[in-house]
């Protein structure tokens, strides 16, 4: 049997973004690692397309969750930027919180969210 035939690639569903050469991939890995055990199938083919399918699947649902992840960090990045009630409302809390740190300590929380310093430029900054 081939292993490369085009009917090896037909057992994922339409739906699935991949591309040919993933499967392949995929299948050829699974097969090499399956492969001592399936010494006693009947079919090969059979193993093929199950495997196909449950590859498919999988991927296709690693696909959805990970756009869905993308979609909720966009909405929580969103809300974050566009609430300036928020800001309003945090902002005594935070200016409290500030004025309780030693002066390095507000030191460093300046060089880092408002000018974007590093760990180690505010490191070296702050030794001066």
């Amino acid at each position: 049997m081939n292993l490369y035939s085009p009917s090896r690639l037909s057992t994922a569903p339409a739906s699935c973004p991949i591309e040919d050469r993933f499967v392949l991939t995929v299948g050829d890995t699974q097969f090499n690692a399956a492969a001592p055990k399936l010494t006693d199938r009947v079919s090969l083919t059979g193993w093929l397309y199950t495997t196909a399918q449950f590859t498919a699947a999988n991927l296709v649902r690693s696909e959805s969750r990970r756009k869905q992840r993308e979609t909720d960090a966009m909405k929580a990045n969103s809300a974050v930027e566009s609430s300036p009630d928020l800001w309003t409302a945090v902002a005594p809390d935070l200016d409290e919180a500030m004025m309780e740190l030693s002066e390095s300590e507000r030191d460093a929380v300046l060089l880092r969210f408002f000018e974007k310093r590093s760990a180690q430029e505010i490191g070296v900054r702050l030794q001066q």
